[in-house]
């Protein structure tokens, strides 16, 4: 998601960083983080002046996850020209398409849905099930019902003869 409190994302990155864990040299070290779909230009330069300056890395990659599951995509499967990736989050679903490994940001489609549309219809009375305070049940219920179609047509075929 979006970064909005930085207190407590340095508070995680000095536990991750420090001597508890990782005890990263950052002079000698470069990073790749991650970040959201059409983030926020302040949150993105708030983020370098923090790693660069505050933690002094050598090099800095932000990137969106789409992207690097694009980049394994098209390193395992060098003749194909176009892949969709879909990922899906805790508020938001995205539908990113990239042709010949670069995103068409003009084609990315966000869907409001992830944990935050289930609580929205669950406060408004839609659903009757609560669970807003169990964000682990809703993950693995759209871990268990996330299907994926390794060959489309043949699926859709198929459905016609589900009653």
């Amino acid at each position: 998601g979006y970064l909005v409190n930085w207190d407590v994302q340095r508070q995680v990155w000095d536990y991750l960083f420090g001597k508890e864990m990782f005890q990263v040299d950052f002079g000698e070290t470069s990073i790749i983080i991650t970040e959201p779909y059409f983030n926020f230009s302040s949150i993105q330069e708030s983020m370098n002046e923090i790693l660069f300056e505050e933690y002094q890395f050598q090099a800095a990659l932000r990137v969106n996850p789409g992207a690097l599951s694009a980049h394994r995509y098209f390193h395992d499967n060098p003749s194909e020209l176009c892949c969709i990736i879909v990922d899906s989050g805790y508020s938001f679903t995205h539908i990113v398409p990239y042709c010949r490994s670069k995103k068409k940001q003009e084609g990315i489609i966000r869907w409001v849905v992830g944990v935050t549309w289930h609580n929205h219809l669950e406060r408004n009375g839609i659903l009757q099930l609560h669970v807003m305070d169990e964000t682990h049940v809703i993950n693995q219920v759209k871990e268990d019902v996330c299907y994926v179609a390794a060959d489309f047509y043949k699926d859709m075929e198929a459905a016609k003869y589900v009653s």
